[in-house]
């Protein structure tokens, strides 16, 4: 408001009145941040692969009887590094995303409904972060790429998002639902490649997400 305020005394009635210039915040980069999350989301997606490759190993020793504790505590070593690794991804994205929310004021496309603390914190709240990031997410690629159609239409950034979001998900409960219905070991392995499959999928269009809204940020700088 104090940006945008208009002195009354220098407004002529005859006319449109004179505004006060609005000047923009400073705009702070969120390029760094991009290029981490997605090292890191690719490092994700590299680690389901060799867990699952660990995995289908582990439960071929097992149908034999020759599963050792020493490869059980190997793969559980992996799988510790794989969460590291995930929690990592997870922090980077939400300072990208922050910065990205933050920047939208400087390029002149308004104030988003989150703000750069709330960008970050909530993606680490669960259940609340299943729906709250995608909202977030979507506000930002509507600034950058207002819908041109109805309701019913989907621009190339809310199509991404989605994307990622279905794989990253799916990724996520495919295993941990269908796995109560079966004890079956190669039925246990279908499932889980499946649920790889899902995560790598949504780990390339999250990475495709970043730098799409990046190449917004990029054309919206070199037309201010």
């Amino acid at each position: 408001r104090e940006r945008a305020a208009v002195d009354p005394s220098s407004i002529d009635p005859s006319t449109h009145g004179r505004l006060r210039p609005i000047e923009l915040p400073d705009f702070r980069p969120s390029r760094w941040a991009a290029m981490l999350a997605s090292i890191l989301i690719i490092a994700v997606a590299v680690m389901q692969v060799v867990q699952f490759s660990l995995l289908t190993q582990l439960f071929g020793y097992v149908a034999e009887g020759t599963a050792t504790d020493e490869q059980f505590i190997y793969f559980g070593s992996v799988a510790i590094l794989a969460y590291g690794t995930a929690a990592l991804a997870l922090i980077a994205w939400a300072l990208w995303l922050s910065r990205t929310v933050t920047s939208m004021p400087a390029l002149g496309l308004g104030y988003p409904a989150a703000n750069g603390l709330m960008a970050f914190v909530e993606n680490f709240i669960p259940v609340l972060n299943l729906w709250r990031v995608p909202a977030i997410v979507r506000d930002v690629a509507r600034r950058l790429e207002p819908k041109s159609g109805g309701d019913e239409t989907m621009t190339r950034g809310e199509s991404l998002i989605f994307a990622a979001w279905i794989g990253i998900f799916g990724g996520f409960l495919v295993p941990r639902v269908l796995g109560f219905f079966t004890s079956d070991l190669d039925s246990l392995t279908t499932i889980t490649g499946i649920g790889m499959g899902l995560s790598v999928i949504g780990a390339i269009f999250l990475v495709v997400l970043i730098w799409w809204v990046e190449g917004r940020i990029l054309q919206r700088r070199q037309a201010q």
